[in-house]
Parts: structure tokens; C-alpha cells; sequence
């Protein structure tokens, strides 16, 4: 998530998600947990730098850690058949009352700005993948099985 952290202001995220009531997150695939760090300096009640934050080795398409609170991940990086079994593995490690959140560049459903379309060929060219409308998300998460789009907060511009 280093990229999302110093393009798109994870801090944003950090401050105005309601994490009052979490005591665990589980950052899915984090790579060097630069948006974990800014996620535990604004909350200081959560466990996810030092020792607040056990790091997790494995691969995500097999397990990701069990029974945590939240769960957050980039997707747009992975082509469609992957996202599921990435979401599927992250379902099955899911409580009932577990939350996802995908960090991710929304884009409508027509009319993309000139910036929503390089991101898109971006990861097309570099990853087999796209960004995604809420649509498709939707589809992602029906083809993952038992995971529901219950809402999209749009947390910066």
C-alpha cells in the first residue's frame, strides 16, 4: 500500500473511517505497512508499529490471519479471477461481524476524467487488472461468495 499511502492520503482514510470500535485490522497484502503506521498513530487504541502490530507472513489466495475486526486491502492490482480468490480467502477468514475495506479509485460508470483513465490503463498495462465502478465491485463480491457491498464512502475528492 506504499503508493496508495503517498498518492491518494491514507491519512484520510485513518481519520475519518470510524475505527472507535475496532481493536484489530488486519492490512491484507500491506507491503511495508506504511498505511497500517499512519492507521495506529491516529488511533492509538488499535493493535495492528512495535508492539502494536505483529507482522504476518503467507500467501493471501491460501489464508489470511483469522477472526480480526477489520480487514483492508488494495484490489485494482489483480485481475478479476484473482480479486475473488483474494476476497473469498479474506470471507473465510471473516467473523460475522468483520468489516472489509478496499482502498480503491471508484470510477463511474461512464465519462472517466482524463487522471480515472490513466490510472485504468496503468494497471491494465502493468498488472492484467482495472479500477473498478461500484457495479463491478458488486459483481467481484457476488463471484466471492457471501461478501456484500454494504456501502461506498467516498473519502476524498
Amino acid at each position: 500500500m506504499t503508493s496508495f499511502s503517498a498518492i491518494s492520503g491514507s491519512q484520510v482514510m485513518a481519520e475519518r473511517y470510524d475505527f472507535s470500535k475496532v481493536r484489530t485490522v488486519v492490512d491484507v497484502a500491506g507491503g511495508e505497512g506504511s498505511f497500517l503506521v499512519q492507521l495506529l498513530n491516529a488511533h492509538s487504541h488499535l493493535r495492528g508499529v512495535a508492539s502494536r502490530c505483529e507482522p504476518v507472513g503467507g500467501r493471501f489466495f491460501e489464508s489470511v490471519p483469522a477472526g480480526h475486526d477489520v480487514y483492508m486491502m488494495i484490489i485494482h492490482d489483480w485481475a478479476d479471477d484473482q480479486a475473488v480468490r483474494i476476497l473469498r480467502t479474506c470471507r473465510q477468514a471473516m467473523r460475522a461481524d468483520s468489516r472489509l475495506l478496499l482502498i480503491e479509485q471508484l470510477i463511474p460508470e461512464q465519462k472517466l476524467s482524463g487522471f480515472q483513465m490513466f490510472i485504468d490503463l496503468t494497471m491494465m498495462a502493468m498488472f492484467g487488472s482495472k479500477e473498478h465502478t461500484a457495479k463491478e465491485f458488486q459483481a467481484l463480491f457476488a463471484r466471492a461468495g457471501a461478501v456484500r457491498l454494504r456501502s461506498v464512502e467516498r473519502l476524498c475528492p
